[in-house]
């Protein structure tokens, strides 16, 4: 053995401290430190992701082993060794995509799909106090033609509203910019529906905000026919 080289359990260290110590310290930060970064500061929180942070961590440390071994700062005497960091890596990349998988499989691409309750209400200007017009539920789904999603409401029969509508007949809800277009059928005008208290217009539009299952419609200043309506949609519980 040379003076210059110790042999410790298997592995060869050569003897060269400051210029090792800087390149060591170098590699850790450019291999460990990004991985060791999105392992505890992004905090995954669902079972996928933490493995996902695991599986990155552990490939991480195996890349910067190999890299120790390939510049020669700790070179590897025993097959096993090799071996077993080759058998280390295969897992950290088959639990990386394993995870990644059950991930993208789970996440809905479109999570405003599904049935919401849904309310609409007429606001009176003065007093802001708000009435009846229609509650029920409805059921969205993504349509990509549109990029927007798009629902019909149940069939209520009669609607024992003050201000009540016969039917929502179209729900257009824009993903970008939460532009919400209703499509609404009055009732003919009668005694029972006096035709001051019928929707102006079939078409009524809303800017929503809010989430991920509570929307609501923005109060606006432009006196338009839905500056008097308000629109709530909630995810049933």
């Amino acid at each position: 053995m040379s003076i210059d080289e110790h042999h410790h359990d298997g592995a060869k260290v050569t003897d060269r401290p400051v210029a090792a110590l800087i390149l060591a310290l170098s590699l850790a930060a450019g291999i460990l430190l990004p991985s060791i970064v999105y392992a505890v500061v992004l905090r995954p929180s669902n079972p996928a992701d933490v493995l996902v942070a695991s599986s990155i961590c552990l490939f991480s440390a195996i890349v910067y082993l190999w890299t120790l071994h390939a510049t020669s700062i700790v070179p590897f005497r025993d097959p096993w060794m090799s071996k077993s960091i080759f058998g280390a890596a295969i897992v950290a990349i088959l639990g990386t995509c394993t995870a990644a998988v059950a991930t993208q499989l789970s996440a809905s691409p479109h999570p405003r799909e599904g049935t919401w309750e849904i309310r609409l209400r007429r606001v009176d200007p003065n007093t802001q106090n708000r009435s009846c017009v229609w509650d029920g539920k409805i059921i969205l789904a993504y349509s990509s033609s549109r990029s927007s999603y798009v629902g019909y409401a149940e069939d209520k029969g009669e609607n024992a509203c003050e201000y009540g509508v016969r039917s929502i007949r179209l729900v257009d809800w824009q993903e970008k910019t939460n532009e919400l277009q209703v499509t609404i059928r009055n009732f003919p005008a009668n005694d029972a529906h006096p035709a001051d208290k019928l929707v102006p217009t079939e078409q009524l539009s809303f800017v929503m905000d809010g989430g991920p299952g509570r929307w609501s419609s923005k109060q606006s200043s432009n006196q338009t026919t839905s500056y008097l309506y308000a629109f709530e949609m909630l995810r049933p519980e």
